[in-house]
């Protein structure tokens, strides 16, 4: 999996929950309003974070975080 974006808390991307939200490449949505448009149109040429860093935040903060979200750009 390639993780082109981590959020290390979000309240807004999973409404009354702490989460973290990893962002993927690559959604074939077109939103006029996409904060993301690197990700959604050229995924190859953005920074690649180690799935590995990912896994190890998560597990670390697993008691404190309730989820993990992927946003639109991930459809």
């Amino acid at each position: 999996m390639k993780i082109h974006g981590f959020q290390t808390l979000t309240l807004l991307d999973y409404p009354g929950y702490t989460a973290a939200t990893i962002f993927l490449g690559g959604c074939n949505f077109r939103c006029p309003f996409c904060q993301n448009a690197g990700l959604v149109l050229r995924p190859d040429e953005e920074p690649v974070i180690p799935e590995d860093d990912v896994l190890a935040f998560l597990k670390k903060r697993r008691r404190v975080l309730d989820a993990s979200v992927s946003p639109a750009a991930n459809h």
